[in-house]
């Protein structure tokens, strides 16, 4: 593996780790909180989680990228930071005091009459996660992966000890002895508040990330500069309404899954359609390591004469990789299923192919976005992720009432599909990269040959049989892939420019 992907390689499995290790820790919830709560009430989580990175992407307003994009431009970066900073947390007031001041109206709008108390914890978990943002990418800015790495991983284990604590302990002592409970079970757990214990968890967790990071904020701080704001937003303004557009794309599908069908099914359909979401776990933990690290990693090379061939080298790399891991999910689905407690989940299986395809691609398209980052057109950016948003929308709209949460699998797969295409396409015509698309073509026919191979197995034959099968699959793939991921003349080319 040449120098300069061995080096990406490495900063991913750094960010990658504790991002990993953050991710198991919340994916080992999975069981408990679908063994607790039937479908329609952990629906609620989830949808309430969709609304919050909607509204963190319009709050941070891109700026997270306008960091690395500024901060090799100007001589001060603790300026770039903290003008940044400033208009985060101007926003962020403003909309922390608008919600909590019309928590009721806005309870009744998100079909939750009484529960003004959901709409407080989550403008709460919003508020303090974006004053958090440009923090965080401070310290990818900085290269400094295992500050990084401590802050998630404090982060999720406060949240996941809080949850344990409240619905574990608190509430198994409550089960068996009731009102003679312990004074601390008493004093700390009421067992009506139910699911509203995770969102508290989540704000304590919250609240603890902002203090650990409130060193690198005030090691970051300088002056406000007036004179660079209008060039920070002019650059983030595209990429803050491409964020929102692409999380619309990634989120969408459980907001209208909820306000389509009729309010029980609703529930039980985002119940049912989030659980299994969680099992494409894997892709979505690679992806998001690869994204910690791949920002900052193609700013700096943005200025070698190598560049463009270190790119097409890491979409080979990184799409093998991704491959890989669409076909170790699917292939032992049988047995990773069982990381949903309740066998009422798992009627949508079957979406988790077309799940995780369309993570996959998500993947890609960050790939390809960086064309117009690096070059600044993030207007491009911007078009492309309304491309995908109206996609996801007609599709979302046009399916839901016929096939339920298949339509949103589907409308999520298609919509990362069009937005591939349309980035590749511009981005050949104004940041050309020499993509090797047959090799790519390869990859792609490799895995769907080996995972149709699979399906052709009866569901009833010998777990000996099915599983048999499936590792001598992998290794095939494996043994097919490398030399199709390792191609020489790109690897020799990469080697004389290092």
């Amino acid at each position: 593996m040449p120098l300069n992907i061995r080096q990406l390689a490495s900063q991913t499995a750094v960010y990658g780790l504790s991002s990993i290790v953050a991710r198991v820790l919340n994916y080992l919830l999975t069981p408990l909180l679908t063994g607790i709560f039937e479908p329609a009430v952990y629906a609620i989580i989830n949808e309430l989680y969709s609304y919050i990175a909607v509204v963190l992407a319009i709050l941070t307003f891109g700026l997270e990228t306008a960091l690395f994009r500024f901060g090799g431009h100007v001589n001060d970066s603790k300026t770039v930071f903290t003008t940044a900073l400033g208009v985060v947390a101007f926003l962020t007031l403003g909309f922390f005091l608008a919600v909590v001041t019309t928590a009721g109206p806005i309870s009744e709008i998100l079909r939750y009459p009484g529960h003004s108390d959901y709409v407080i914890m989550f403008s709460l978990i919003i508020a303090l996660d974006a004053l958090a943002a440009l923090p965080q990418a401070r310290l990818r800015q900085l290269n400094r992966p295992g500050y990084f790495a401590l802050v998630n991983i404090a982060n999720v284990g406060v949240s996941v000890g809080l949850i344990l604590f409240w619905l574990v302990y608190c509430r198994q002592v409550y089960l068996e002895k009731g009102s003679e409970s312990s004074p601390l079970v008493r004093t700390m757990y009421n067992h009506d508040v139910g699911v509203a214990y995770v969102f508290m968890s989540n704000i304590a967790a919250s609240a603890v990330k902002l203090l650990l990071l409130l060193p690198v904020v005030l090691g970051s701080l300088a002056r406000f500069s007036s004179s660079l704001l209008p060039r920070l937003l002019r650059y983030s303004w595209p990429l803050a309404v491409g964020s929102v557009c692409f999380i619309i794309n990634e989120k969408a599908d459980v907001l209208f899954l909820t306000h389509i069908l009729p309010r029980e099914e609703a529930r039980h359909a985002v119940g049912v359609y989030a659980a299994c979401y969680k099992l494409a776990l894997l892709m979505y933990l690679f992806i998001q390591a690869f994204r910690f690290a791949a920002e900052p990693y193609f700013f700096s090379q943005a200025r070698q004469q190598d560049a463009p061939f270190v790119y097409a080298g890491i979409m080979n790399w990184f799409v093998g990789f991704c491959l890989g891991i669409f076909l170790f999910i699917n292939l032992y689905l049988d047995i990773l299923k069982y990381f949903i407690a309740q066998p009422v989940y798992w009627e949508g299986l079957g979406i988790v192919p077309v799940i995780t395809m369309a993570i996959l691609l998500s993947g890609v398209y960050l790939n390809l976005s960086m064309w117009y980052k690096l070059s600044g057109e993030t207007s491009y950016g911007m078009a492309f992720s309304i491309v995908g948003a109206l996609v996801t929308v007609v599709l979302n709209v046009a399916l839901i009432p016929s096939v339920g949460y298949w339509g949103s699998a589907w409308a999520t797969l298609t919509c990362y599909a069009v937005m591939v295409a349309v980035s590749y396409y511009f981005g050949q015509k104004k940041f050309p990269i020499p993509y090797q698309m047959d090799r790519l073509g390869k990859l792609f026919l490799l895995a769907g040959g080996a995972y149709a191979l699979f399906q052709i197995i009866p569901m009833h034959s010998a777990l000996w049989v099915r599983y048999g099968l499936a590792s001598v699959l992998m290794a095939l793939y494996i043994i097919f892939a490398v030399p199709l991921i390792s191609d020489k003349s790109l690897l020799h080319a990469l080697a004389r420019k290092n």
